[in-house]
């Protein structure tokens, strides 16, 4: 297992020659600790954290046909631990419960600077680069700094921050979590955040109760849906399947076909 999540993350990564595992065996699973240059986190974390649950969960499958468990950390090799974090829009909770509306959320880290000016680059913890480009105030370290100006470039955004003039002062954010203020955010109707919808009720469409949203994966540009209840089932987040998500009534209706 070490050696498949080497090959994994050196083939995400920018700097493959800085990626190592280390393999340690406790009494109740086998801990992999992955470790990757402060610029590359971005790449094995992805955005709204998609990447790296995808990375845990195939690691997961591998372990159980061995008959094993398994946990995935990731680390940044200027920094301790990240395990258990939950980036992105994707605020997750103990057993799937419902968390309270959180007024801001998470949308993106910084990961470099870019240039000499002071620019910095944020790889976006949303649908898309452009979604981010949208605000005119972000939350960093709980304190607002305006932006100048924002652009988007190879699914990064590049910004010029207030306050922020050179390359030493844009080194101080490095590897900071950037947030925005949900009131701040323009989202188009029927539009929801996932943090919003983890921990909902899923019930099919007699409104038997199913279980509970507990996870979001994207294995490729298709959301799918992680239901946790008597078992484990796994709903494509498409109109077929999700007729209907209501996050003031607290559930989301599905259909299930054979199979699921």
């Amino acid at each position: 297992m070490k050696e498949l999540l080497t090959y994994i993350a050196q083939n995400l990564v920018e700097h493959p020659d800085q990626v190592s595992v280390t393999e340690h065996e406790t009494p109740a699973e086998t801990v992999l600790e992955l470790r990757v240059a402060a610029e590359d986190m971005g790449k094995v974390i992805g955005r709204q954290g998609r990447i790296a649950k995808e990375i845990r969960a195939l690691m997961r499958s591998v372990a159980q046909r061995q008959g094993k468990k398994v946990s995935v950390d990731i680390i940044d090799l200027s920094s301790r631990s990240r395990r258990g974090r939950a980036p992105a829009f994707l605020i997750l909770t103990l057993r799937g419960e419902p968390t309270m509306i959180h007024p801001y959320l998470e949308c993106g880290q910084i990961v470099n600077t870019h240039g000499i000016r002071g620019e910095v680059k944020i790889v976006p913890w949303a649908d898309s680069a452009e979604f981010l480009c949208q605000f005119s105030t972000l939350y960093v370290d709980g304190s607002p700094v305006q932006v100048l100006n924002a652009r988007v470039h190879k699914g990064s955004v590049i910004a010029q921050l207030e306050g922020v003039n050179d390359v030493n002062t844009a080194m101080l954010l490095k590897n900071k979590v950037v947030h925005i203020r949900r009131e701040d955010a323009n989202l188009p109707e029927g539009a929801f955040f996932l943090a919003d919808i983890i921990g909902l009720d899923v019930v099919d469409e007699q409104g038997v109760k199913l279980g509970t949203l507990k996870d979001i994966l994207s294995p490729s540009r298709q959301k799918v849906y992680v239901v946790e209840g008597e078992r484990e089932i796994l709903i494509p987040a498409v109109p077929e399947f999700v007729l209907e998500t209501n996050v003031d009534g607290g559930y989301i209706k599905v259909r299930l076909i054979e199979g699921m």
